[in-house]
């Protein structure tokens, strides 16, 4: 029975790396077999010029393909679809449905979907990682750093705001919706902060990123104020639909990418060792307050809006990661509940970017836990900002938990 069900994920791999090799060497993607051919007959496998291109969405396949072998079924038209429009594996192409090719075409979207989830996971430590191996001596070089760092917090905000013009139109049963997303982001929001607060008190998050002098709480608001104006600013300049604008989510994640690498070259300056960036006690730690508190939250929600149980569950699974619980919940429970998951998660990842400066001064747990699955990414500037350098281990390790626990968890509560 293991071995039958291993093949899928094996047939699938080797499509996913024949495909992923033959692109950037053909331009092309009609078939895996044609690819190959062509790349074959045309010469050129250079393995430096294309390892990045098939090792990190290979490894990130086996560990999808192990992991989440139920879920991939489920996500194989709709997380993929949604997401990569436009780059499916070519085995439907082979014959007409029904078909050898679309069989083999199925497992091809299980391993791409597989790698999908994954493969961002390597992009964002390779370049942390690629930075801490660099030595930097120079204390100029240093400054300079520190200062990029803040001004690049903003731009990725702003292109944030871009991103978000260019989303779908959720005109229709857009009170439903509403409705939905505002109580539940608050009822898991408060479940979240009242449980954090209570590990804080409990286990407090001593920190050696001190400042002599707190600043007003005018001013922490202003700084709360000024991350968000970026991303309206963002927004409004999005809803213009000038057609070079759609490129605003890749560039905000070439922005994080350079973000990540000089967060790297901050972390080895500081004199941090490798074991107390990916083995962080207090990350994990956070990580387990947030999923129960978010899961008690889920009950209460599915309660107060008189919704399944499993429903309320699975809405409260998303920890801040939208484009994914989106488009899970809608396949499971329509566009209504899916919508609304949506924006829970998309307003929790907004009110974290809000309060993390004026929150990390009293309690860095939880300015790190309202962050969800998105403390690794995209509100990791905004920690490593505020809370120093030292909060970044923390961040990462605790994104990363959530973020293997969303698909899990959904999957679980919507079977």
């Amino acid at each position: 029975m293991r071995r039958r069900g291993f093949a899928p994920i094996a047939i699938g791999l080797a499509l996913t790396l024949i495909h992923l090799i033959s692109i950037p060497v053909t331009n092309t993607s009609v078939n895996p077999a044609r690819s190959t051919a062509v790349a074959i007959f045309q010469g050129g496998w250079a393995l430096q010029q294309l390892w990045l291109f098939w090792v990190m969405p290979i490894v990130g396949g086996i560990l999808g393909g192990v992991l989440y072998r139920t879920l991939l079924e489920k996500t194989r038209l709709t997380l993929f679809k949604a997401r990569v429009s436009g780059l499916f594996l070519s085995g439907d192409s082979f014959t007409r449905p029904g078909d050898l090719g679309s069989v083999m075409g199925r497992y091809s979207h299980h391993a791409r979907a597989a790698s999908f989830m994954f493969s961002g996971l390597f992009i964002i430590l390779l370049p942390l990682v690629v930075g801490y191996l660099l030595p930097l001596r120079h204390s100029s070089a240093l400054k300079l750093i520190n200062r990029m760092l803040s001004w690049i917090v903003y731009v990725i905000l702003f292109f944030m705001g871009i991103s978000l013009a260019f989303l779908d139109n959720l005109a229709s049963n857009l009170l439903a919706i509403l409705h939905y997303a505002a109580v539940s982001v608050v009822i898991i929001l408060l479940c979240n902060i009242a449980a954090l607060l209570w590990l804080e008190s409990k286990m407090p998050w001593r920190s050696q990123h001190r400042q002599e002098k707190l600043p007003s709480r005018l001013a922490m608001a202003l700084e709360s104020l000024q991350l968000c104006g970026v991303v309206v600013l963002g927004f409004l300049l999005g809803l213009t639909r000038l057609p070079f604008l759609q490129h605003a989510t890749e560039a905000s994640e070439y922005t994080l990418i350079f973000l990540l690498f000089l967060v790297g070259i901050q972390l080895r300056n500081n004199g941090m060792s490798l074991r107390q960036i990916v083995l962080n006690r207090r990350g994990m730690i956070v990580a387990v307050v947030v999923t129960a508190s978010s899961l008690l939250g889920g009950i209460l929600n599915a309660f107060i809006l008189g919704l399944p149980l499993k429903t309320g569950l699975a809405m409260a699974s998303g920890f801040g990661w939208y484009s994914l619980s989106g488009i899970l919940l809608t396949e499971s429970f329509g566009p209504v509940i899916g919508s609304a998951a949506f924006f829970n998660d998309l307003c929790r990842e907004l009110l974290a970017i809000m309060l993390i400066p004026g929150l990390i001064r009293r309690s860095r747990s939880t300015a790190l836990g309202l962050c969800g699955a998105t403390s690794m990414d995209f509100t990791l500037p905004v920690l490593q900002r505020s809370g120093g350098v030292e909060i970044v281990p923390a961040a990462i390790v605790h994104g990363f938990l959530l973020s293997l626990l969303v698909p899990i968890l959904i999957a679980f509560f919507t079977a």
